[in-house]
């Protein structure tokens, strides 16, 4: 994006340009972003390779390494697993209350248990007061084991129901859309929508004036930044229904440390973390292989106009 947000104006509007121009005036200048320290994940795959270390130093997600070593895998869903996420969500459902009823009982029976033993006041030796501390120490573990495993359970319950009320939804968004556009104008980015409420994440350079405005310019932290786009109008967006463990790839690409490049800017950022987490390709390749938003925005329309969606209605299509 040009150094001052809103000095690359078009038809008398004020865009943010953050496809890969230099800034608009001479005094502002890019060296400082920690976009030329560490390369792109496109220009060295560090994206993928931070995924691969954090699952095997076992602080990723459970499925995260197979996601990120196999290119063949990775958009690959034969047995339409991921269209199951409702049937998968209800199952959840039935079977934790099952569970629930029997760890309740269970837990029922602990006390009991736990409450005759304690009303002995007195034993005839000390064996049999150490034997009987012994036996009280032991159920108390098994109460604790009960009611762990029984708030674990009713979480998993209420999240697959808070799911089927409100599925997550992943949107992409551009804020031009089109050849009509300059080739650097625009700014592109991502949203979710869950049940804390809708959040925005774009792919930001230090140079940038509303980083500056904001105070957060560091070169040494990710360019990916939350909330920039709250205010900001898009001409062409696309919303895909997302279900939990795409949620979680998600939520694990967006903590990935980027830097801002020319060749990895918002617009390829944001095409690329939708393409990661669903499958679907929302291109952005402009001229010479460079990625703008005006490319992204009119690919978006082109698919919306064969299957329109909104924050209310996502697509489901892959």
């Amino acid at each position: 994006m040009s150094a001052a947000e809103d000095l690359s104006v078009e038809e008398g509007h004020g865009l943010s340009s953050c496809a890969f121009d230099l800034p608009a005036n001479d005094n502002a200048t890019p060296p400082t972003s920690r976009a030329g320290l560490r390369p792109s994940r496109r220009e060295g795959g560090a994206r993928l390779a931070q995924l691969e270390e954090r699952a095997r130093r076992g602080g990723g997600l459970p499925q995260l390494y197979a996601y990120v070593s196999g290119a063949v895998l990775k958009n690959v869903d034969p047995l339409g697993l991921e269209d199951e996420a409702g049937d998968q969500a209800r199952a959840t459902i039935e079977q934790g209350e099952v569970e629930l009823a029997q760890l309740q009982e269970e837990h029922t029976a602990l006390q009991e248990e736990h409450a005759a033993l304690s009303s002995i006041s007195t034993s005839t030796t000390e064996q049999e007061d150490e034997k009987r501390e012994a036996q009280l120490t032991a159920l108390e573990g098994k109460i604790l084991q009960n009611e762990q495993r029984t708030a674990e359970v009713g979480a998993q319950v209420d999240a697959s129901r808070k799911f089927l009320r409100d599925p997550p939804v992943l949107g992409i968004h551009s804020q031009v859309a089109g050849d009509g556009h300059e080739f650097m104008i625009g700014h592109a980015w991502i949203s979710v929508k869950d049940e804390d409420g809708t959040r925005t994440i774009g792919l930001w350079p230090d140079w940038a004036d509303k980083v500056h405005a904001r105070g957060d310019q560091n070169p040494f932290e990710s360019d990916v930044r939350h909330g920039y786009e709250d205010d900001t109008e898009a001409e062409a967006s696309r919303y895909f229904s997302i279900t939990e463990s795409e949620k979680e790839r998600l939520e694990a690409l967006i903590a990935v440390d980027e830097g801002w490049l020319e060749t990895n800017n918002c617009s390829s950022w944001a095409s690329e973390t939708v393409e990661e987490v669903v499958g679907v390709d929302v291109d952005a390749d402009d001229w010479m292989g460079f990625e703008t938003p005006r490319e992204l925005g009119g690919n978006i329309q082109s698919l919306e106009a064969a299957d329109p969606s909104s924050p209310e209605r996502p697509t489901t299509r892959r």
